[in-house]
């Protein structure tokens, strides 16, 4: 999740107690009451002392309960208690209803679930076939484990109720050290205008992003939970030298066992130094993320260093912009097979990067703010994003990049994706489908998960899923082991 190869980029801690972020989020709020205090005018009566604050982006952390005994909401809690027993603000965030499409990673996914289920499907009746036909027993073993691992993987997801779900245990505590947030739409956007403005002393997540949104902000990148539920082994990171200086110094001041360094140095700070939020987009996207899956093909850290190194020389933004979208609509890979999939297009480079930073960065049921600034002008692929004063050109559907509709994103759904993508036909039904929604068919074909479906016909009625022979065996006094396998079921 986030940025390719980010650890190339980012500057990281050696494993930390959870003692030692405490010390460094209460220091950096003492700072902060400080520095307002100093801010107040004469007839100020006092300063009410800051607590730190810690967001949680709440999706991304529940998401390391899946298929786990204590489940998303107790991963996310942790922190909470962790947090809350220590002074410490919690903001749990999560994502609102709905994504726009141009998150290419969540059609990727969303896609790769639903191929994950045909797959099981497939495995279902070749192990039916085998059962009936009293085929090989290590054969049906062997497309038993598979059909296990595919199950598995088509299922790891966040339940639908998982908001709302939080929102309650958090209504139920009446702990005013933890609040919840329901963002718009996605968090990142919400956390990351948050950390900008410095309403978050650090931020909880596994996505890398956050270091090209605020290159200065601490990220809480990785930690172990232990049975017990406390935290350590917690590795930070931070784009800048100058936060993981800071960070150094409060640490080796405070606790003396810290001799040597905290932070490694990345072998490509790339976002050191680029003070534009629009370039850092640029750059991200270019190596890849989740607004343009894979990148520009063969663009990796080595180039990106080198061209954020000659932005330096460019005082001009705008300019300084233009150079970077020239360049990178011009970078040309090594290899045939990845030059085929290049994006040429410097319009759809541009689209990738304002889709990264102008989606609406406020809570649910607020009016629509942004990370940085208001965008002015936005392609017809990003319309959703434009404020609702009339301040914002939105292109004509013509213009380019051109927009395109899938007809299929596994969950019966349309989505729109830019042309240059690229784009297939299903050989059965002809409809457009983006390049993560098609499957192969056929030597050079590609099909719909509709049509795909299809091609079982009747044999898929005749397949019960394991989930539904478990109740029905369950419902008739069966006892059936959490663990059974789908041969074992069959069995029964």
């Amino acid at each position: 999740m986030g940025i390719q190869s980010a650890h190339f980029f980012a500057f990281k801690s050696v494993p930390l107690e959870w003692a030692h972020l405490s010390f460094i989020l209460h220091e950096i709020a003492r700072e902060k009451g400080a520095a307002a205090e100093a801010e107040a005018d004469d007839n100020d009566t006092g300063t009410v002392p800051h607590s730190p604050v810690m967001d949680v982006d709440a999706n991304c952390i529940g998401f390391r309960g899946v298929q786990k005994a204590n489940g998303p909401i107790s991963q996310v809690w942790a922190l909470v208690r962790n947090g809350t027993d220590d002074g410490i603000e919690v903001n749990l965030i999560t994502d609102g209803g709905s994504r726009d499409s141009s998150k290419r990673a969540s059609a990727s996914r969303s896609a790769q679930r639903e191929k994950m289920s045909l797959k099981s499907l497939e495995l279902e009746i070749e192990l039916c076939t085998l059962l009936q036909t009293n085929g090989n027993d290590d054969d049906a073993k062997d497309v038993s484990e598979r059909l296990k691992k595919s199950q598995t993987s088509s299922k790891r997801r966040l339940e639908p109720t998982f908001s709302d779900n939080l929102k309650m245990r958090v209504e139920s505590e009446e702990n005013n050290f933890v609040k919840f947030r329901r963002a718009h739409l996605q968090a990142d956007p919400l956390i990351a205008r948050r950390s900008c403005e410095t309403e978050s002393d650090v931020i909880c997540s596994n996505d890398s992003d956050f270091i090209a949104y605020n290159p200065a902000a601490i990220v809480m990148k990785d930690y172990k939970l232990s049975a017990g539920g406390s935290i350590n082994n917690i590795i930070l990171w931070t784009g800048t030298k100058g936060t993981a200086d800071k960070v150094n110094f409060l640490l080796k001041r405070r606790f003396r066992e810290i001799t040597g360094d905290v932070f490694s140095v990345p072998t490509h700070p790339i976002f050191d130094e680029e003070d534009d939020f629009l370039c850092r987009a640029l750059l991200s996207c270019a190596i890849g993320n989740d607004y343009w899956q894979g990148g520009q093909p063969g663009f990796g850290p080595k180039a990106a260093l080198e061209l954020s190194q000659a932005g330096v020389n460019i005082p001009d933004i705008s300019e300084r912009r233009m150079y970077y979208v020239n360049k990178i609509a011009q970078f040309a890979a090594v290899s045939r097979h990845l030059r085929s999939r290049a994006i040429k297009c410097e319009d759809t480079v541009w689209a990738f990067a304002q889709a990264m930073v102008y989606e609406p960065a406020n809570e649910e049921g607020y009016p629509s703010c942004y990370i940085y600034e208001k965008p002015t002008r936005l392609p017809y692929y990003l319309r959703n994003f434009a404020p609702n004063d009339g301040s914002c050109v939105v292109s004509a559907v013509e213009n380019k990049p051109l927009v395109a509709e899938c007809s299929h994103v596994g969950d019966a759904t349309t989505h729109e994706f830019l042309q240059e993508e690229g784009m297939v036909q299903c050989s059965i039904c002809h409809s457009c489908l983006c390049r993560y929604c098609g499957l192969k068919y056929g030597d050079d074909g590609y099909i719909c998960v509709k049509c795909h479906r299809a091609t079982f016909g009747e044999i898929e009625k005749r397949i019960k899923p394991l989930d539904t022979m478990k109740i029905e065996l369950t419902s008739a006094g069966t006892e059936i082991p959490s663990s059974a396998t789908f041969i074992e079921i069959k069995e029964i």
